[in-house]
Order: C-alpha cells, then sequence, then structure tokens
C-alpha cells in the first residue's frame, strides 16, 4: 500500500487515540507560554530570544524545557506505540507498558543531545546553526522509532538511523516527510494569519500542530521505518 494512504488512514482510524496522547505535545509546547519568557510563536514552534535573560528566567527555561522534552518525548512514544500494536497485531500488554518508561528516557536523551548541539551551534552561528540542524535532523530522522520498534539503544538507533536513510526508500520517505510537513505548516499558517488576527492565529496554529499535524507525522515515520523490515511491512 502507499506510505501516504496507508498513514492517513491509520491515523484516521486512530484519531481519537492520537488525539488524546497528544495532548502531551500541546502541553510540551504550552509549559514555556506559563513563565515570563523573552519567547515567541512562529510556525507551531516555541522560540526563545537572547536578550533580557535574568538567572529566574534562564532557571524557569532550563526547568521548562526539561519537563517540556519529557512531555514531548512521550507523545512520540506512546503514538509510535500505536503503529506498533497494529503492525504486530498485538495489544500493548504489561510488558510494553513497563517499557514505555525506558523509550522515553532514550527518545528524551536523543532530543536533548540534538537540542545541545544546536544551541551550541546557534550561538556560533545564525547561518550555522540552520545547516547544523538539518544534518543532525537527518542522522536521528528514524532513530526514535528505532528506540520504540525494535527497543534499540541509543547508539543502536542512530545507526539504525544512518544505515536505512543511506538507502533510496529511506531517504525518499525522509524527503516526502519533510515535504509533507513544511507544505502543511506554511499552509495552515498562511490561512490562519490570513483569517485571524496573528497572535490568535499563531495560537490556534499551536493547537493544530501538536493535536493534529505532529501525530500524523509520527506514524508517518514510524510507517516508514516499518517498511525496512519485510517481516513487519507485510502485516
Amino acid at each position: 500500500m502507499n506510505i501516504l494512504k496507508e498513514s492517513i488512514l491509520l491515523y484516521l482510524a486512530n484519531i481519537k487515540l492520537a488525539s488524546i496522547f497528544s495532548l502531551a505535545f500541546f502541553i510540551s509546547l504550552l509549559i514555556p507560554l506559563a513563565f515570563p519568557l523573552p519567547s515567541f510563536i512562529a510556525l507551531g514552534g516555541i522560540f526563545i530570544r537572547s536578550f533580557d535573560l535574568t538567572p529566574i528566567i534562564i532557571l524557569s527555561i532550563v526547568i521548562s524545557f526539561l519537563f517540556s522534552l519529557t512531555l514531548f518525548s512521550l507523545a512520540f512514544v506512546l503514538i509510535v506505540m500505536i503503529v506498533k500494536s497494529i503492525k504486530t497485531k498485538t495489544k500493548i500488554g504489561k510488558r510494553d507498558l513497563r517499557n514505555i518508561e525506558s523509550y522515553t528516557i532514550r527518545v528524551f536523551i536523543l532530543f536533548f543531545i540534538f537540542y545541545i548541539i544546536f544551541i551550541a551551534s546557534y550561538l556560533v552561528s545564525h547561518l550555522l546553526s540552520d545547516l547544523v540542524a538539518l544534518i543532525l535532523f537527518i542522522f536521528i530522522f528514524y532513530s526514535p522509532a528505532s528506540i520504540i520498534l525494535k527497543d534499540r539503544s541509543i547508539k543502536g538507533a542512530i545507526i539504525d538511523n544512518i544505515r536505512y536513510i543511506k538507502s533510496s526508500y529511506g531517504f525518499y520517505y525522509f524527503v516526502l516527510w519533510l515535504f509533507i510537513a513544511l507544505i502543511s505548516l506554511l499552509l495552515f499558517d498562511s490561512i490562519l494569519t490570513t483569517l485571524l488576527p496573528n497572535e490568535i492565529g499563531e495560537y490556534i496554529l499551536l493547537i493544530i500542530t501538536s493535536l493534529f499535524l505532529l501525530p500524523y507525522l509520527i506514524i508517518f515515520i514510524a510507517l516508514a521505518y516499518v517498511r525496512a523490515y519485510p517481516i513487519l511491512r507485510k502485516l
């Protein structure tokens, strides 16, 4: 089955559960707004300005960032678990529930390393940070799915990702995913900012991104990764 059709059908069939799990995405993106942070919202993401940072604000940023990243990692794990349950034709059991904590920790560490390297490059050069972010994104694109679907270590997941993304299918799915994500964000942003005041439109975009777009995109990643393994691909 075509991956676009399969991902859409799987998402629609599990939209209620995916949306419930995605509340963690919404909260993770909403948390920084509860603090007096020098931040702004753009294209569904929250970015921190680098001025007027007092020690209290810095501490607030660190705490909210860590908590947000934890919730984001948990939501990612839960949504991939939907795909894992369907593709293996098994219900999520006690063992899977026990593994959620382990999966979340590994995914959290993976994302944390990504952000630390990105922030370091951003402090060196804004232009350099864009290139570094793209390279890092390519290096970890399938890694979270590998951790959850194959119970890989962080190192093993990165190796799996590099091996798969070097293949024609793996790279094709990555480019297709990137195209879908960018077009969707730009389309929603354009429509909402045209119809609504900028600030309201941006907050609604945040809701749409976290509750609907992100879960679909993660399902797409999981299905793309599954296609690397013939046994799962046939299910």
